[in-house]
């Protein structure tokens, strides 16, 4: 085969390259115990090579199951919560319909109203307290019968004044 391949080396020179002539004997000198070692040592690197890449290869493959898992438990975690939430906001939505239900049916949400009590007169904003809200005041007329004030503000109570006398 050694032979066979100098031939077929000796071909292609003597067709591309060199001009053939019948005298020419070309001369190759291989150390073939030289050339066995390099191809040992050759052979000995890639089989090193190759085994750094399987143990790479197998440590990225661990990492990628640890992380395909921990998603899964963040998945899992993240789903848990979501629902537990979910719930929670059912549980929200439910007190607030009773309060309001408990409200409605509470005496204290309609109290009494007497018509023939007089309103608050000289109604005014004194000043302005913080960003959003307001400071009032005005003058209670003499009525005994007045235990304190509802204020509204947009047809909203915002703010009960339970004593008659605040202040003129």
């Amino acid at each position: 085969s050694h032979d066979s391949a100098l031939g077929e080396l000796h071909r292609c020179e003597s067709e591309e390259v060199l001009p053939q002539h019948d005298d020419f004997e070309p001369t190759f000198e291989f150390d073939s115990m030289e050339n066995q070692e390099l191809t040992e040592m050759e052979e000995s690197m890639l089989e090193s090579q190759l085994s750094e890449l399987q143990d790479k290869l197998g440590r990225m493959e661990a990492e990628m199951t640890i992380v395909s898992e921990e998603s899964k438990d963040l998945q899992d975690t993240l789903e848990s919560r979501e629902a537990a939430l979910v719930e929670k906001m059912k549980k929200i939505e439910e007190l607030k319909n009773t309060s309001r239900e408990f409200r409605e049916r509470s005496p204290i949400a309609r109290p009494e109203i007497n018509l023939t009590l007089l309103p608050p007169e000289e109604f005014r904003i004194t000043r302005k307290v913080g960003s959003d809200g307001l400071l009032v005041a005005w003058k209670t007329p003499d009525d005994d019968e007045v235990t304190g004030y509802l204020i509204y503000v947009g047809g909203r109570v915002v703010q009960r004044v339970r004593s008659a006398v605040v202040g003129d």
